[in-house]
């Protein structure tokens, strides 16, 4: 342990040297949130898979023969276990304290811009909690929605595979189900990681964006985390420089949206496609913005941030 805190300290004076300390700092305080958010998902997940299978598994050792309706019945548990009584276990407090967490590291970021004339008094005022509150809302639709959305279909075609296309007795169908079904429900954990950095990175970044608009910030500074990991969409929009009312716009939009597929059009992500990559080394900062696609995270577990480029003119 020694050793690794005078590792970092020689790291952290090495950035400090080269101004990258207090972007590197905020990213760490991102993970550690990431982090813990992520365990506490899977911890309610662990639970709920057990409890899940060992009930769907319970309906075909029960009967003699298996049926349609015990089908739909084992599917249905498997549904409500890991949709809606998912979101009954987890710890709402805990979400929503880290939410707050990001979304004021964000807020306070504009703490460490030089410049004492537009530094800022740090408050959480009624906007600031109606956008986390927000925040909160649109995490727990996406806690209980991943079942249908991801795990839905498959499980009931490995199901009904194994009851009826495999000629397996009923305790032998019930083993199996535990075993095959529990093994897409392990290969589900990534969910939780991509869904815990999502909400935590715009939790912060819309604590950014609150904050430019407070600090009458003109421009920002798209950055990215430059190394072996950058994928090809945030190299190509690394040190491009946009206008906060774009920003300002899709924070907006993100807040207001009152359906899931509004939210994923305010701040939408893109695949690392051929003809993606070509559009953003083709486009404009204006044509980018205008288009919504100028503030991270633009994908899964996405490392860039903004910083301040310019602000507006002061009479």
């Amino acid at each position: 342990m020694l050793i690794e805190t005078v590792a970092i300290r020689i790291i952290d004076d090495i950035l400090e040297q080269v101004g990258l300390l207090e972007k590197v700092k905020f990213r760490r305080e991102d993970l550690k949130l990431e982090a813990e958010l992520a365990a506490m998902f899977k911890e309610v997940w662990d639970e709920q898979t057990i409890k899940a299978l060992k009930k769907a598994a319970k309906i075909f050792e029960q009967s003699k023969v298996i049926t349609q309706q015990q089908v739909e019945q084992a599917l249905g548990i498997l549904r409500r276990e890991l949709g809606s009584k998912l979101t009954e276990k987890v710890d709402i407090k805990k979400i929503t304290e880290l939410l707050s967490a990001a979304y004021v590291l964000g807020k306070v970021s504009m703490g460490k811009i030089p410049s004492q004339k537009f530094a800022i008094e740090f408050t959480l005022d009624q906007e600031d909690k109606a956008a986390i509150q927000a925040l909160q809302d649109h995490t727990m639709y996406w806690v209980g929605a991943q079942y249908d959305l991801h795990l839905r279909q498959k499980i009931a075609n490995t199901v009904k595979k194994l009851a009826f296309g495999e000629g397996l007795g009923r305790k032998e169908v019930a083993e199996t189900l535990k075993r095959e079904v529990g093994s897409i429900l392990e290969s589900h954990y990534d969910y939780w990681d991509i869904l815990s950095s999502a909400v935590i990175q715009r939790s912060r970044m819309i604590g950014v964006v609150r904050s430019f608009i407070i600090a009458k910030v003109k421009t920002y500074r798209y950055v990215a985390m430059l190394d072996e990991r950058t994928c090809p969409i945030c190299s190509r929009m690394h040190n491009r420089v946009f206008e906060v009312r774009h920003a300002k716009r899709i924070v907006e939009s993100t807040l207001n949206a009152q359906e899931p597929d509004d939210v994923k059009k305010a701040w939408a992500w893109l695949s690392a496609t051929e003809q993606n990559i070509e559009w953003i080394e083709t486009s404009t900062e204006e044509e980018l913005g205008l288009r919504d696609f100028c503030l991270p995270p633009l994908h899964g577990r996405c490392r860039c941030t903004v910083v301040v480029e310019e602000f507006e003119e002061i009479e």
